[in-house]
């Protein structure tokens, strides 16, 4: 399922960065490389789009090529109207696949099989193939203009002009977007004699908006507060020990822990900062034993603040840790300046993340987990950590004017880019709005008339007792499992 039928993905280095080049694995191209992904691939690189979105981005575009591949063989058409049912026809694909309303697009499952994702999904699967569209629209531009020059040149494909032909189609302007535009653009317009038609949107009927942006966080995504001591505890190796009580104590991002530089971890001050890559002063002896390559695989989304807020008993537990980390385990002759180490002494950050990683955070949350949870566990990474970190700021955390950050604090003390990423940790925002909603509609229940004092009483009461109901079903539960299974 999801494998490329007639292309294959083939690693290359591009200015220092990882990436790839697609490469056709049969036909008259065999062994060539597909030039429009090279240019899409070197421009995710240009624009410095993160390692993991240049990652999802590749796969993508390689997988929509794939499919525009096999529909033109099922269509037995190359035309420009045919790619454009196809890239119109891609969101079935994806959420149908057998069961699409059109033939071509159930026979293009057939012969290329995959997984069907969601609509949500599947938008987000759109925003590469927008992207290699744009992509692919320049790049026939560049190359028309060089056989302009040079003369006819077989590198222009007939699948490139017809993605580029999409990308291109053009209405009239009406008359008002006209004098607008012309308004807004100055001279430029009067030199090119004014503009006349505009490119059409791409993939419209990709649904965007899907009204779950301000739910809130499923609690299965954050660590059970009840359990990170244990988990922390029952670490593997104090290296281990270390970076989960890190990022329980902080809420950072796991690859702002493993890339933390060792001057970063101040213990004389109980301060850990976390310092963009490019802003450091020393930036030549920061990364000196490092590669430009190694360095391009750093992870950085950014911070409103480089300083970090502690919660305790975590905090604690960092600091012992890596002093017991410092003293059994690190290797200090080594010439990179990372924390966080390899067994090899190779900077923990440029290893496997699932092996080197996951995996044994995994296996101690499975060990010392409930089998309550053990749904859960397989979804749990130290992102949870950051999501119990958060959770607790923002509903829990007593302060001069009562509890919880605002969403704004909330941003700049985790690096949340946005106000609406941090609201689905609003839990207690949520009790409140309800409290208000019991008031109002019990307000006119003229048969027992209430203060307002005693309607808010009334709905803490009903939540205590819900609460109440949680715990002793959870404690039930733990009851019935045999005594084998809870140790």
């Amino acid at each position: 399922m999801n494998e490329l039928i007639n292309f294959r993905l083939e690693p290359r280095i591009h200015r220092g960065h990882d990436c790839h080049s697609l490469i056709w694995k049969s036909g008259a191209y065999k062994g060539e490389e597909y030039p429009v992904f090279t240019v899409f691939s070197n421009n995710l690189i240009k624009e410095m789009y993160p390692n993991n979105t240049r990652k999802f981005y590749e796969l993508q575009g390689a997988q929509f090529l794939d499919y525009v591949e096999v529909g033109c063989q099922v269509k037995g058409s190359r035309s420009a109207e045919a790619i454009a049912l196809l890239c119109d026809d891609y969101y079935d694909y994806l959420t149908w696949g057998e069961k699409a309303y059109s033939y071509d697009t159930r026979e293009i499952f057939r012969i290329k099989p995959r997984n069907i994702v969601t609509p949500k999904s599947a938008s987000q699967y759109h925003a590469p193939v927008k992207k290699l569209i744009l992509c692919s629209s320049k790049h026939i531009q560049t190359l028309e203009s060089q056989q302009r020059v040079y003369g006819a040149s077989r590198n222009i494909q007939e699948s490139i002009q017809d993605l580029a032909i999409y990308k291109t189609l053009q209405i009239d302007l009406k008359s008002k977007e006209k004098a607008a535009l012309e308004r807004n653009s100055g001279i430029s317009a009067v030199l090119s004699g004014g503009p006349k038609r505009r490119q059409a949107n791409l993939l419209t009927h990709v649904p965007t908006n899907f009204g779950d942006e301000d739910e809130p966080l499923d609690k299965h995504k954050f660590f059970p507060f009840q359990y990170i001591c244990e988990l922390i505890q029952n670490a593997p190796t104090y290296r281990e020990a270390t970076l989960w009580s890190l990022c329980a104590a902080t809420g950072i991002r796991e690859s702002e822990g493993d890339e933390l530089l060792v001057e970063d971890a101040k213990p004389e001050t109980g301060k850990v900062f976390i310092i963009e890559p490019t802003s450091r002063k020393n930036f030549s002896s920061a990364y000196s034993g490092i590669t430009q390559q190694q360095f391009n695989k750093l992870e950085y989304k950014g911070r409103a603040i480089p300083h970090t807020l502690m919660l305790e008993p975590y905090g604690t537990m960092f600091w012992y840790n890596l002093d017991k980390y410092w003293k059994a385990e690190y290797n200090p002759c080594i010439d990179h300046n990372f924390l966080f180490q390899a067994s090899d002494g190779s900077p923990l950050y440029l290893q496997n993340y699932g092996s080197a990683v996951l995996q044994p955070f995994q296996k101690v949350a499975e060990r010392i987990l409930p089998p309550v949870y053990f749904q859960q566990i397989r979804k749990l990474g130290l992102h949870s950590l950051r999501h119990s970190y958060c959770y607790y700021f923002k509903n829990f955390f007593k302060h001069t004017h009562g509890y919880g950050l605002t969403d704004h604090e909330l941003m700049m003390l985790t690096g949340h880019t946005s106000e609406r990423s941090v609201r689905k940790y609003g839990a207690i925002d949520r009790e409140r709005l309800e409290e208000k909603l019991t008031i109002g509609m019990n307000f006119y229940d003229f048969d027992s008339i209430k203060s307002l004092q005693e309607f808010r009483i009334g709905f803490h009461e009903d939540r205590i007792a819900e609460l109440r109901r949680e715990i002793a079903e959870y404690l039930e539960k733990q009851d019935e499992q045999p005594e084998q299974m809870r140790v």
